[in-house]
């Protein structure tokens, strides 16, 4: 499937979409990566890699799979090493060296930079011929011992390059004074970073005001329809944002990590089975059949996941017509694959 959506040319939006193709393509890598990563070649696995990546490079894939695949990268570091120098003699000519490097660095999802880094920096820029790549590799190997060893650290390492390269002697003395402000490609990707960030920030700002206002309703049948949707989708898995691997973790991602709040968001779940207004069985077939659904659907569904998650026994102890109910709603929406490929949310055994 990766070697097909590869062929096709395939890429995400940079915004994760509601189909949760970000998340399909983040199992797929992980999957790829845990059963063949350290078989295939590497051009092949930095195309794989090249699949979680959207357009200018920014990747929209969900914490967890990120996280784990760069934790694959960090138990990898020869493959590490073997990806980031075939990314590099990809882009030999580019007319941004910067900017391609930069795409390269996306493409191994922060992974830690192997132990010898610098020193593997300084090979790679002692073997090239290309002076934008051999400078941005010394970059690299600066920034690297830098970060290890300390600034003294860092400046020795390029006075000692000076001396034996007296042709980027010049450069080298250019660069330990820093001059400001960083160059234009420099400046074009920290502005698109900087950009992106605040829509994400605005995003989050937006989600966690309008659970502030609704789910005080969840203390009554007046619960707004649109966030109980919301937890229901994060309790069963079942939507793009629904990140963790159990239900209280999804709620807590959902919910601003507030634990007051996800507390109220199960109340109003176990509150959903109970309210005036559930359609009955029949309803909910005849709106099915119109390829159209409630809203309450995969809140009544969670809500019985939970019936049945906290009490197994005395999860079906509920009246016929709401039994039938949550079945209709249970037979007319897909339940049936999981988000994270390791648990069924299917809420009940109708037997």
């Amino acid at each position: 499937m990766l070697d097909a959506l590869i062929a096709q040319g395939y890429q995400l939006d940079n915004r994760r979409d509601r189909m949760g193709s970000a998340d399909v393509i983040g199992k797929l890598l992980r999957r790829g990566l845990d059963t063949h990563g350290v078989e295939i070649d590497v051009p092949r696995l930095y195309r794989w890699l090249g699949l979680g990546l959207g357009p200018h490079s920014y990747c929209p894939l969900g914490r967890t799979d990120q996280s784990e695949i760069s934790a694959w990268l960090d138990e990898h570091p020869d493959l590490y090493k073997a990806l980031f120098e075939f990314g590099v003699s990809q882009h030999l000519d580019a007319e941004n060296a910067h900017a391609a490097c930069w795409h390269v660095q996306k493409q191994l999802y922060q992974a830690r930079e192997p132990l010898d880094a610098e020193l593997w920096y300084l090979s790679l820029a002692d073997g090239t011929i290309h002076d934008d790549w051999r400078r941005i590799l010394l970059e690299k190997a600066f920034s690297s011992a830098e970060s290890r060893s300390g600034i003294n650290t860092a400046i020795e390492l390029l006075e000692t390059w000076r001396a034996v390269h007296p042709g980027d002697a010049q450069w080298v003395d250019g660069f330990l004074q820093r001059p400001y402000p960083p160059s234009a490609d420099v400046q074009e990707h920290n502005q698109f970073e900087i950009e992106h960030r605040r829509s994400v920030d605005e995003e989050l700002l937006q989600k966690i005001e309008f659970f502030r206002k609704t789910l005080p309703g969840f203390e009554t049948e007046s619960a707004h329809a649109g966030a109980l949707e919301a937890v229901g989708n994060a309790y069963l898995a079942s939507s793009y944002e629904a990140e963790g691997e159990t239900p209280r973790e999804r709620l807590l991602n959902l919910l601003n990590q507030n634990d007051e709040w996800v507390e109220q968001a199960l109340h109003g779940l176990r509150q959903c089975l109970r309210r005036k207004d559930l359609p009955s069985a029949q309803d909910i077939l005849d709106l099915h059949a119109k390829q159209r659904c409630y809203t309450l659907a995969k809140p009544c569904l969670a809500a019985m996941a939970l019936r049945q998650d906290e009490d197994p026994v005395m999860a079906l102890t509920l009246p016929d017509n709401v039994l039938e109910a949550v079945l209709a709603f249970q037979l007319t929406n897909d339940h049936g694959r999981t988000h994270s490929g390791s648990r069924s949310y299917s809420t009940f055994d109708p037997r």
